[in-house]
């Protein structure tokens, strides 16, 4: 007997069990979720505060993956006396400790990450809008990306420079845009058809012809290391350095 997607998701529990978020989905309007996997920024607490906060402001049911700081109610207690937080809380949002992302992520009204290339992709195949709160290195590409596509929205700046306002105007924006929920169902829907795995042999093959081999490639990590001088460290820009050496012998 041939096992669903589902089945499959559900029989590994490393991917948690679908039962306590199907009954909180049931239970109301289609939630937001909000995760931020192994990224952190400034303190736990800061961000269990933040999601709820902007949640509230945005008047959005939440489900909340716990993640490597370890977002959690018990600890919004200990981040906040705000007792009207505690209370939106406790009616609104539910904390997970682990969610099947292929499962979850079409069932919810957008979805809320740091901007890493899986949750990324999950994210646009899933047909949902999302919000990408990026922390660092190409998280901030896929926020672009996200714009350039009219999907969702990608923050131009670091998850702990963005305040629960600015987050909750953004949840408002993407769940009620008509426009975004057209163009992120129409990229879904051309995922899910897309041979995976060709398409990255053919993209590939294409950088390497046009990039590398033109010298454009060497020549966009020369300019941007000449523009991050100052900023980057001795160590990074040795390994860059080293990698441009290798690319050209492999040329």
């Amino acid at each position: 007997m041939a096992i669903s997607t589902e089945q499959q998701l559900t029989s590994n529990g490393a991917f948690g069990s679908c039962e306590p978020v199907e009954a909180f989905l049931k239970a109301g309007p289609k939630p937001v979720y909000c995760g931020w996997g192994s990224m952190t920024c400034n303190t736990p607490e800061y961000m269990v505060e933040l999601v709820v906060r902007a949640l509230m402001i945005s008047e959005q049911r939440g489900v909340v993956l716990s993640g490597w700081a370890g977002l959690s109610f018990n600890l919004l207690k200990k981040a906040t006396q705000d007792q009207k937080l505690w209370t939106y809380a406790a009616n609104n949002i539910l904390f997970v400790d682990k969610a099947p992302h292929e499962w979850l992520f079409p069932r919810v009204s957008c979805t809320v990450h740091h901007g890493g290339a899986g949750t990324v992709a999950t994210s646009l195949r899933s047909g949902v809008p999302t919000i990408i709160t990026p922390i660092f290195l190409d998280q901030f590409d896929h926020a672009q990306l996200l714009n350039d596509m009219g999907v969702g929205i990608g923050m131009n700046k670091q998850l702990q420079k963005i305040t629960a306002q600015e987050l909750g105007d953004a949840i408002k924006k993407v769940v009620s845009d008509p426009g975004m929920a057209t163009a992120a169902a129409e990229a879904g829907h051309g995922l899910s058809q897309e041979n995976g795995t060709r398409e990255v042999i053919v993209q590939i093959e294409k950088y390497w012809n046009e990039w590398v081999l033109s010298g454009k490639h060497q020549a966009f990590v020369n300019q941007r290391l000449s523009a991050k001088k100052d900023t980057v460290c001795g160590a990074c820009l040795a390994g860059a350095k080293k990698m441009q050496i290798e690319v050209a012998s492999d040329a």
